[in-house]
């Protein structure tokens, strides 16, 4: 299998009753991805509401990112040691 890599931009914003996201693909149109928040979680902190809606986001295009080498570029100094080459925990 062919190594590639593939940067793209991502934009997440949560409110209290709903997320949304856009995945910019470089190579196509951006995915929008947006639902309303279960009842479970309707009740947490706007900070926890932001990072769900990115995971969510992120979880939504992951058809455009399989395959890819998740972290830095090649050559680059790693930022995110904890990312590494597998995009860290799933």
């Amino acid at each position: 299998m062919d190594e590639r890599h593939l940067i793209v931009n991502v934009t997440s914003d949560a409110s209290q009753y709903a997320w949304g996201g856009i995945l910019y693909n470089p190579s196509g149109p951006p995915l929008e991805a947006r639902d309303i928040w279960r009842e479970d979680v309707r009740d947490k902190p706007i900070a926890v509401k932001e990072a769900i809606a990115l995971v969510n986001t992120l979880k939504a295009g992951k058809s455009l990112l399989s395959n890819c080498v998740r972290g830095r570029p090649r050559g680059q100094p790693n930022a995110y040691p904890g990312l590494g080459k597998t995009g860290g925990q799933e």
